[in-house]
């Protein structure tokens, strides 16, 4: 479920992070003991979504048709 939902490109809910680290996590998942994984186990990759977010995923988001629509009705209220 962890690899499906969080690593797997197209998943609503995959992590944006690099496909190294992606096929890193894979690795170390396959490691660990069945039906456990630590509550820290994407720690390490909260620099990179961070980055990712910033650079990739927001300005997108800010460009998009459905945040366009929103703001154009809601935005004055928001500031």
């Amino acid at each position: 479920m962890i690899i499906q939902g969080f690593m797997i490109k197209g998943s609503s809910i995959e992590l944006n992070i690099t496909k190294q680290e992606k096929e890193n996590s894979a690795i170390r998942f396959e490691k660990l003991p069945e039906n456990e994984c630590p509550n820290d186990f994407f720690d390490e990759y909260i620099p990179s979504i961070i980055y990712m977010i910033n650079v990739e995923s927001y300005p997108l988001f800010l460009k998009s048709y459905e945040f366009k629509e929103y703001f154009s009705k809601y935005g004055i209220k928001l500031m």
